[in-house]
């Protein structure tokens, strides 16, 4: 059975399913992250056989893809953060993007160079630098509609609009911009969406080929140091003297690791060193399951608590 069939019917099948199941997937402790990366395990080698992706053979065509899928979460984020550009919450995001990063390299650089004996690929995660364009595209895009709207949040400004005024509304100089940032806003949702849906059934059926060199200790223990030493300390020395609490620095040291940016620079490596980045291929891999599992299981009841210990 060919792949493309395949493909095209998990996609259309789980799209139904996450717009039927959203609200109660939102009540229990789990996420479409989840949900995507292990129906990507069932139909891949290691279960069914119905997919197989080999990265070795295709892996320009899955750093494309991943790339696309790391450009549009950037830009996202950048649309997310409604802030002025002189507010000093941006020292915080300033921290964690630069002394935080540098210093989780260090600390992975030399634990994967004692566990493994191979350092090679780690200086790869400085190539993260070469986005900073796209997420400042997005920001910059959302302080302009900050500036024109000022303080009163876009989808605030179009409530108060009746349904049949809206395309008269799209047409005045003075509104044009709040109607532009919240269609940007819904168009980056759902392509954000469906970029989480690709990726995540890919590495799935990634995982699945690759599980059992996933289970050797020189690729379990540089996931467990990243997210259970190499983050959190250098989240507590990027934030020395910064003016927040305790629990919004635990939230800091716990949360930021993604596996989008991860299985990119995955990619990359492979195409352009695939000696040198092979054997960290299962150390990757387990980087990004811990993830979608701990933060996808543990994000909302933290910041459901944080937030109802601020109220």
């Amino acid at each position: 059975m060919k792949d493309e069939p395949v493909w095209f019917l998990l996609i259309g099948a789980l799209l139904t399913f996450m717009a039927v199941a959203r609200g109660p997937i939102r009540r229990l402790p789990l996420t479409g992250a989840m949900i995507y990366r292990l129906v990507g395990v069932a139909v891949g080698p290691a279960v069914s056989g119905l997919v197989g992706v080999d990265l070795l053979r295709n892996t320009a065509l899955v750093a494309t893809l991943a790339e696309v899928g790391l450009v549009v979460s950037l830009f996202s984020i950048g649309m997310h953060l409604r802030v002025r550009l002189r507010n000093p919450l941006w020292l915080l995001p300033l921290r964690l993007g630069g002394p935080a990063m540098l210093f989780t390299v260090a600390l992975m650089f030399g634990f994967t160079a004692l566990v493994t004996g191979r350092a090679d690929g780690a200086a790869l995660l400085l190539h993260a630098y070469a986005f900073v364009a796209v997420f400042v595209a997005g920001v910059a895009v959302r302080h302009e509609e900050l500036r024109a709207t000022g303080d009163k949040n876009p989808s605030e400004v179009l409530d108060e609009v009746q349904h049949g005024e809206q395309v008269d509304v799209a047409q005045d100089p003075e509104m044009a911009h709040a109607v532009l940032a919240e269609s940007m806003m819904g168009f980056m949702r759902e392509m954000e969406r469906l970029a989480e849906l690709s990726l995540m059934l890919i590495i799935g059926c990634v995982v699945s080929a690759h599980w059992h060199e996933m289970f050797d200790l020189r690729a379990v223990l540089p996931a467990v140091f990243l997210f259970f030493v190499a983050r959190p300390l250098s989240v507590v020395v990027a934030m020395m003297g910064a003016r927040i609490d305790n629990s919004q620095r635990h939230l800091m040291a716990w949360m930021g690791i993604r596996g989008v940016g991860a299985f990119y620079y995955l990619m990359f490596g492979l195409e352009y060193v695939r000696g040198a980045m092979t054997p960290l291929l299962p150390a990757v891999l387990d980087a990004i399951v811990l993830s979608v599992l701990l933060h996808g299981s543990t994000a909302n009841y933290l910041l459901r608590r944080y937030f109802d210990r601020r109220r």
